[in-house]
């Protein structure tokens, strides 16, 4: 029992392991963009310093330098001179990945390492180094490892590989410059303690951020789940949810308006009023379902059957209507014309059998802004009204409105 359990522990644990290194791999692709952006600003303070540095060195320094002090003049101005080359073009080169919006990943993390690397080489091992000529000092080991892990993000195997690959390069150069045994074994203990310090430094901001990003991604996911059902929400208000057309009282509004634009630019409005025939005989007998189809089928012939300006709309029931702007009563009643042979020629397939439909039409139109827009309406409805007991499937046309 104990060794199953085991077994299920260790499971449990790759399996842990393997989530957070997923989330990882999708941090750092985030992190490493925001690291570029950092970098950049980096680039160009450090490669200021350094080159103020080499002039000091070499210009103000080395002349008046002896002996063991002149090597190290000589050593640091170097180390600041091949800083200043190799970051102001890892500088470059981030500026530019950050900039693009579709930089490859993987470069932009080669950029990333190559940058901290460089730093921790250049100012923090070689520095190191160098002042061991004058004295058992690893401040500046210590101050940049620990800047490096708090402005460079990276996943924590990452930044141990690197930080502890820089320990070791130290460790192994320290003797070249440091014959004292006792300040080596100073130093070399200096050196560590600051790497854990900077490691410990780089996981508790990796960790922050990590928290923080997915955060972030959880809020826009549901910001966007909100955003989404709002759009429905806002579509079943205004659109009838069967057929997708605009329902009443978003057709009585895009009616205002159209009224309101012919006050502002007088021009014909028609109104064709739409009632399928004997549709309550195809419930009782086909069933709901059946009914269902039709009206999807009627709907879908409106639409396609008027101009992108039309507004076809389902009032409710079998009952549709369409404004036309811009429309005479001539012209409205050609289009009901095209639309009544259109539903007529539908097929609908419900069961074993072909369901047929036809329709009752009214036709109105206005040609002034000052007839009122219930007028249009009233008379489409008693158009209709006529063309129902005049032996329906077919189209009236209102004497006025």
């Amino acid at each position: 029992m104990t060794g199953l359990r085991l077994t299920r522990y260790a499971r449990l644990m790759v399996a842990r392991a393997r989530r957070s290194a997923a989330v990882n791999d999708r941090v750092q692709v985030v992190a490493t963009r925001q690291t570029l952006g950092r970098l950049v600003i980096v680039a160009m303070v450090l490669v200021s310093i350094s080159v103020l540095y080499v002039v000091w060195f070499w210009g103000l320094q080395l002349g008046s330098a002896t002996g063991r002090t002149r090597w190290w003049v000589q050593a640091v101005g170097a180390a600041h001179l091949a800083n200043a080359v190799v970051l102001a073009s890892l500088g470059w080169m981030a500026r530019r990945h950050q900039r693009s919006p579709q930089t490859d990943r993987r470069k932009a993390w080669v950029v990333q390492v190559a940058f901290v690397t460089a730093t921790l080489l250049f100012l923090g091992v070689s520095l190191s180094l160098a002042d061991q000529w004058v004295a058992a000092n690893t401040t500046m080991y210590a101050l940049v490892s620990l800047s490096a892990a708090m402005l460079s993000l990276m996943r924590p195997v990452a930044a141990c590989v690197l930080h502890f690959g820089m320990y070791a390069l130290l460790y192994l150069c320290l003797p070249l410059t440091q014959a004292d045994a006792q300040m080596l074994a100073i130093s070399r203990s200096h050196a560590f303690a600051a790497t854990l310090v900077s490691l410990l430094a780089s996981a508790l901001m990796w960790r922050q951020y990590v928290q923080a990003t997915l955060l972030g991604w959880e809020v826009e996911h549901a910001q966007s789940k909100l955003t989404a059902k709002q759009a429905e929400l806002e579509y079943l208000a205004t659109h009838d949810a069967l057929t997708g057309l605009v329902n009443r009282r978003e057709f009585m509004r895009q009616l205002e308006l159209e009224h309101l634009r012919t006050q502002r630019h007088p021009s014909p409005t028609s109104l064709i009023m739409v009632d399928l025939d004997f549709f309550k005989k195809i419930n009782d007998t086909h069933g709901h379902p059946a009914g269902d189809a039709v009206l999807i089928a009627v709907a879908s012939a409106l639409r396609l059957g008027v101009r992108k300006s039309d507004l076809p709309a389902r009032l409710g029931g079998e009952e549709f209507v369409v404004l036309l702007p811009h429309t005479d009563l001539a012209g409205a009643e050609g289009v009901a014309q095209k639309l009544l042979a259109q539903i007529r020629a539908l097929t609908i397939p419900c069961h074993d059998v072909q369901l047929r439909v036809t329709a009752s039409m009214g036709v109105s139109c206005v040609s002034t802004a000052a007839s009122p827009i219930d007028a249009l309406y009233a008379a489409a409805d008693q158009a209709l009204y006529v063309a129902k007991h005049c032996g329906r499937d077919r189209v009236e046309l209102a004497s006025h409105a």
